[in-house]
């Protein structure tokens, strides 16, 4: 809803183009204040248009990386029901663990600040 109705507009017209008709400086004139008025008005609204940029960037951002999360959790699961793409072999590790268990063990025997020398000619001695 305007404040100026339609026909105080139109009325408002008319007589801005009789002026202009009468005098043609003037519209001359305006031209020449009308141009420094816009750049100003675009250097007062480049602040607003730069935030509304960064705001739809970081809007677009957010979507794309919930979508991406979507993909990366269900889009497996979806293959691996349809039939599209095999499901990984379950890997046994309790042979890992008792390796590590037993590669930690022998570290610990061998290289004992007390007594690793000890048992390091004690092994050399019975193997060779």
């Amino acid at each position: 809803m305007s404040l100026i109705s339609t026909r105080t507009k139109g009325r408002a017209g008319i007589k801005a183009a009789k002026i202009a008709a009468k005098r043609p400086q003037l519209l001359l004139a305006g031209t020449k204040v009308a141009v420094p008025a816009t750049k100003a008005g675009l250097k007062a609204s480049k602040p607003l248009l730069k935030r509304r940029a960064r705001q739809r960037v970081e809007q677009l951002d957010r979507v794309s990386r919930s979508l991406g999360e979507a993909l990366a959790v269900h889009a497996p699961r979806a293959a691996y029901e349809l039939g599209l793409a095999d499901p990984p072999k379950r890997k046994r590790t309790a042979p890992r663990v008792v390796a590590g268990i037993v590669i930690g063990a022998s570290a610990m025997y061998f290289l004992e600040p007390e007594h690793g020398k000890e048992h390091r000619e004690k092994v050399a001695q019975v193997v060779g």
